[in-house]
């Protein structure tokens, strides 16, 4: 078997445009989380969200030269993600060509303004011809696959092209599938990551039904995220995109190239307890981890750090947590950083990846905003609450995904 290195990252979030802005940011207990104005504007109020806004829309199409109006957005963020983390690793173009994509990337839904044009179609209204060639052009675009091809073009890739659209761990699944073909030899280098919009306002709506949303509210918008603590109510829905290049340790040597850190171990799991909810005993949570561990030939209490999925929901917090406590000691540290960031569904997997790997490359632990006590029958984890320096040598980072759909990743600051 390959050993794995990490050599470049990419993270686009918020306002932020760099994975070390961000990492800065968050070490500061600094928040992305905003009130919603876009829903605000439909007459949705008290809905707190972290969007990517339209002027750095405006200013990645023009950076990277868009002239298309009807462009999806999320091409936009993840091909600056991808070209962050190919700068970052220094790839040369022959690298480029020959290594593979792998991206996740769940659903792409028409804006307000497509919605009310297809709305005036469906009931036979009159519509203009500019109006409905607009729609009929963007609603190419709503294809998940496009993302992929547009990237692959852009950057001459001529690997696999897959993509993942497992939930919230679709980004940990993309960064696992490019681990295992470098890992058996397939390939040299892997371009990893994910991309969502998950502030679209139908993602927001079939969230809410689902009463995946907090709709409590607090003094401020950034207090809505509040991973494994008493008060949460449910997640804080976000729009990123976060890219890692994975390299096999020689082809990375050979050019001179120091990894970040290395990926240990993975572990990709499908469970069918319920659609929208795991085993709340976390026994179901635990197997994906205990599977990882073993793919990385470590034993619990090696695990220094745990990037946890944490998405503020009552169910998914309440598992996770039951699932660490039964196989963790007390002391490992435990942090969430959607507390801060939103929950980025597919790219969630893919930020916390990048943000383990800055974590061991600074051997520092971000915070938990929020969170003051958990609930009384809930397990008392060593949950960060303000960044600060930590001897980290293997980090865990978890994504669980509605419908069972789950994926553990260890990274290690050592070569194995």
């Amino acid at each position: 078997m390959e050993t794995v290195a990490v050599t470049g990252i990419g993270v686009v979030t918020g306002d932020h445009l760099s994975p070390e802005g961000q990492f800065l940011s968050l070490y500061n207990g600094e928040s992305t989380i905003k009130r919603d104005v876009r829903l605000s504007q439909l007459g949705i109020d008290n809905i707190a969200s972290s969007p990517i806004s339209s002027s750095v829309i405006s200013k990645l199409k023009d950076k990277h030269k868009v002239g298309d109006e009807n462009c999806y957005e999320g091409n936009c963020i993840a091909f600056d993600a991808v070209s962050q983390a190919v700068n970052s690793a220094r790839l040369d173009d022959g690298s480029i060509n020959k290594s593979g994509l792998f991206l996740g990337i769940n659903k792409i839904f028409p804006d307000e303004q497509d919605l009310n044009v297809l709305w005036d179609i469906y009931q036979e209204r009159g519509i203009s011809d500019c109006d409905m060639s607009r729609v009929l052009q963007r609603l190419e675009y709503l294809n998940p696959d496009q993302v992929s091809e547009y990237i692959s073009s852009r950057l001459k890739i001529d690997g696999p092209n897959l993509v993942f659209g497992d939930a919230c761990a679709a980004g940990a699944a993309a960064i696992t599938s490019g681990y295992r073909r470098i890992q058996q030899g397939q390939l040299d280098v892997a371009i990893c990551g994910a991309t969502e919009f998950g502030t679209q306002p139908i993602m927001q709506l079939l969230f809410t039904k689902l009463g995946a949303t907090s709709n409590n509210v607090f003094p401020t918008p950034d207090q809505t995220s509040r991973p494994f603590d008493k008060e949460r109510a449910g997640c804080v829905l976000a729009d990123a995109a976060a890219f890692l290049v994975l390299e096999n340790a020689d082809h990375a040597r050979r050019r001179g190239k120091k990894a970040l850190a290395y990926i240990r171990g993975a572990s990709r799991q499908i469970e069918s307890y319920k659609l929208t909810a795991t085993n709340p005993d976390g026994s179901l949570y635990r197997d994906c981890i205990e599977n990882a561990l073993a793919d990385a030939n470590l034993p619990p209490d090696a695990i220094d750090h745990i990037n946890a999925h944490g998405t503020s929901t009552v169910s998914n917090d309440q598992a996770e947590s039951r699932a660490i406590a039964s196989l963790f000691p007390k002391s490992t540290s435990v942090t969430s950083t959607k507390s801060a960031l939103g929950h980025s569904l597919a790219a969630s997997g893919a930020i916390e990846a990048v943000l383990s790997v800055l974590c061991i490359d600074k051997q520092q632990v971000l915070p938990t905003l929020n969170f003051t006590e958990s609930k009384p029958d809930e397990p008392n984890l060593n949950i960060v609450k303000q960044g600060s320096p930590q001897v980290i040598s293997h980090i865990l980072s978890n994504s669980f995904g509605f419908g069972g759909e789950n994926c553990c990743l260890i990274f290690s600051k050592e070569c194995p």
